[in-house]
């Protein structure tokens, strides 16, 4: 029997088909079908075209979705100052890493080769921020002013580590530079602040 879609607000009902239909096309690509979504949405198929007229228009709306910066943003606003600096890091580390992973999955499967329009530094969303906005500097920030309680202890400036941070998470996940041994979130916290040299032991 065709499930019978609970009454919602339209933008629950689309934050309900994305949430649903994002691991599908990770998995299936361009080919997914949109019955498949529809029953992991527990809707009818009917009622997810009247949220997205084509199947096209909803791969299009899950890939802007995965590059929304908000969700990124608001978890390193998140993140505990009072927590030691280590488990701060780590925090930053873990939203990277989930983030840039997501992207290179979705853009796997679905067949780009370069992040969609807006995703590069441009606000994605007209009404979150204003739209010339780079949210890639408003990351920055946040990391800067996660880090910077303890810049007194660091050999570089938080500007660096936050650099680091970064570009060790692009490269620890992206599946040409890895090459499938990925980085864990605590190997890269451990290279950044503790290096790979022994303590005490001369090069």
């Amino acid at each position: 029997m065709t499930p019978r879609a609970r009454p919602l607000p339209p933008d629950e009902r689309r934050r309900v088909v994305l949430d649903a239909a994002r691991p599908l096309v990770v998995e299936h690509g361009r080919t997914v079908r949109t019955k498949d979504v529809a029953a992991a949405a527990e809707i009818a198929e009917g009622t997810l075209f009247r949220v997205f007229a084509t199947k096209d228009a909803l791969i299009d709306a899950v890939v802007a979705d995965a590059f929304d910066p908000a969700p990124f943003l608001r978890r390193l606003e998140e993140v505990d100052p009072n927590a030691p600096l280590e488990e701060r890091i780590l925090v930053v580390v873990e939203a990277f890493l989930e983030r840039f992973r997501g992207a290179f999955e979705l853009m796997t499967a679905v067949g780009l080769g370069r992040p969609p329009e807006g995703a590069r530094g441009q606000w994605p969303k007209r009404g979150v921020r204003p739209p010339h906005q780079d949210w890639r500097s408003e990351v920055g920030r946040l990391v800067v002013e996660i880090i910077g309680p303890d810049a007194d202890r660091l050999t570089v400036p938080p500007e660096q580590v936050a650099q680091y941070l970064r570009l060790l998470c692009f490269s620890g996940v992206h599946p040409h530079i890895a090459a499938g041994a990925p980085l864990a979130p605590r190997q890269i916290v451990d290279v950044v602040l503790h290096g790979v040299l022994e303590v005490d032991r001369p090069c």
